[in-house]
């Protein structure tokens, strides 16, 4: 079990990397005024992100309970993942594709998990009540 594990670190920690090369040759290469270029630029650096993250939780770069308000913030960015490849793909896909106000409701998972982890991290850092028992009994079983 233990040759799995480091087999999967070995392979997360040089993905994150490949990423972050693979984000900096999009920039680097495509047209500036693309909209396809900068939605998978934002695609693979957001998954990069998701895997350095990882990275340095795994590795104790940064302690989840010592920092619980990052610890929390930074998990909503898997929210962000699915609406950026699907605005990518309709990007792709559609010759006169052009970002309208509409498409931001794509990012309303992604800002209510961002909410939620300020509230979280300010449950539990001040040890007091959302006023909610549920809300409260919810937070302290996923988080502590």
């Amino acid at each position: 079990m233990e040759t799995i594990q480091l087999l999967s670190d070995v392979v997360l920690t040089v993905l994150g990397f490949q990423l972050l090369l693979l984000a900096g040759v999009v920039l680097a290469r495509l047209p500036a005024a693309s909209l396809r270029r900068n939605l998978l630029a934002a695609f693979l650096l957001t998954k990069a992100f998701l895997v350095l993250r990882w990275f340095t939780l795994r590795f104790g770069g940064v302690q989840a309970l010592d920092w619980p308000t990052t610890y929390l913030t930074t998990g909503a960015v898997f929210f962000r993942l699915a609406p950026i490849l699907y605005l990518y793909v309709r990007a792709t896909c559609e010759p006169g594709f052009r970002l309208r106000p509409a498409h931001l409701l794509h990012s309303l998972p992604f800002g209510v998990m961002v909410a939620f982890g300020v509230l979280g991290s300010v449950v539990a850092i001040g040890g007091g009540s959302t006023g909610s028992p549920a809300v409260d009994r919810f937070i302290d079983e996923r988080y502590w």
